[in-house]
């Protein structure tokens, strides 16, 4: 009797206000980092407009537009609503900096929209907002484990880039590699190694020698909830013997957004 959109956005809301919640109360960094949980929020949105725009339906992003992000955002939500065509998504976003973003995307007239293109950027965009905030607000050990947590979740996402976008789109290497994001600990061999795999498994095994090829080696769960596994493993790991707070909080708040 519940439609899954109202029950995703109540989930979604449940998350925010908490993340938002604990991060007030962490007074080292955690002011910081709700810039990374107001940040992400917008750029669901602005994603969740695009998939509207492309599919020709602009109008219904206002029928899953999440009301409680408006007391939060700097994005004029139900502007995003209104929009026609893709010059209207970059006046309604003319005051933020995602504008520049975006304007690299401009279609070409009878072009498609580059969806992924825009998405990575938007999404490059926002881990490295983390990685600043980790470099010039954190230190010693504090640094050190949360730039682990996030180089774990770095390497898990071009991980899943590279298995989705070679197995089940049948990518070339260059679109591949272009899709990937510029952070965690993949080295250009591992990467090379993944692209030269004929199956998932043997793209296992390309990274037997790394550290997050051996979590991936243990992982006893099928591809499509392989990076969830090793990622809820490692902030349930952090939440337990950490003693950092906000090493603590951030693996809480991505446990959240796990389940």
């Amino acid at each position: 009797e519940i439609h899954r959109g109202r029950l995703e956005t109540l989930l979604r809301q449940k998350i925010f206000e908490d993340s938002a919640a604990l991060c007030r109360y962490e007074i080292s960094v955690g002011e910081r980092f709700s810039q990374y949980l107001q940040q992400r929020a917008e750029t669901e949105q602005i994603m969740h407009s695009v998939m509207h725009l492309m599919a020709g339906s602009p109008e219904e992003y206002l029928f899953t537009m999440p009301a409680y992000l408006n007391r939060h955002t700097r994005i004029d939500l139900p502007a995003l609503g209104r929009i026609k065509n893709y010059e209207d998504l970059l006046n309604a976003l003319s005051h933020t900096h995602y504008y520049k973003i975006l304007q690299r995307f401009r279609p070409i007239q009878g072009q498609p929209i580059d969806y992924y293109g825009i998405e990575n950027a938007l999404y490059q965009d926002l881990y490295a907002l983390c990685y600043r905030i980790i470099k010039e607000h954190t230190h010693g050990e504090t640094r050190q484990q949360l730039t682990q947590l996030f180089h774990v979740y770095m390497d898990l996402e071009n991980y899943d880039s590279i298995i989705r976008l070679k197995f089940n789109y049948h990518a070339g290497p260059d679109f591949i590699r272009s899709s990937l994001f510029p952070f965690g600990t993949l080295k250009e061999r591992h990467i090379a190694a993944l692209l030269e795999a004929e199956t998932p498994e043997e793209a296992r095994k390309a990274l037997a020698s790394t550290s997050i090829g051996k979590r991936i080696l243990k992982a006893d769960t099928s591809e499509e909830l392989l990076s969830m596994q090793i990622e809820y493993g490692e902030c349930r790991k952090k939440i337990r013997f950490s003693t950092h707070p906000s090493v603590v909080m951030l693996s809480y708040i991505f446990l959240m957004q796990i389940e």
